[in-house]
């Protein structure tokens, strides 16, 4: 494995945090508005602002990364935001996690260490 695919994998791993970080800024944000006039009300908004522009970046990132190495190999690593999502959701938020999920996360997880051993 080359250094040029540790790069994009890193980025790609950095993107994934980031869209996860990016959704969690969407569901606070979204909890605030009550009603239509709430999402001009920039007091109320400016979180999904943040997440927006997390999910922005996250996209960017990903693409700076796909000069490292092939989609093939890194689109399978965006799949780590959701495992970075359902953390951000259980600490923060408090959610419960029930069996079916953390065995959905097992996979997901089996899936992205597969992949990278395999590239």
């Amino acid at each position: 494995m080359s250094t040029d695919f540790f790069i994009g994998v890193s980025l790609v791993i950095f993107g994934t945090i980031m869209g996860a970080i990016g959704a969690f800024c969407l569901k606070i944000g979204g909890a605030k508005i009550q009603k239509k006039t709430d999402f001009f009300d920039v007091k109320k908004v400016y979180i999904l602002l943040i997440g927006v522009s997390l999910y922005g970046l996250s996209a960017i990132i990903f693409t700076f990364a796909l000069q490292f190495a092939e989609l093939s190999i890194l689109y399978p690593f965006a799949s780590l935001s959701y495992i970075w999502a359902t953390f951000f959701s259980i600490i923060f938020l408090h959610e419960k996690i029930n069996r079916k999920r953390w065995v959905g996360i097992g996979f997901i997880m089996l899936g992205v260490i597969t992949l990278s051993f395999a590239a």
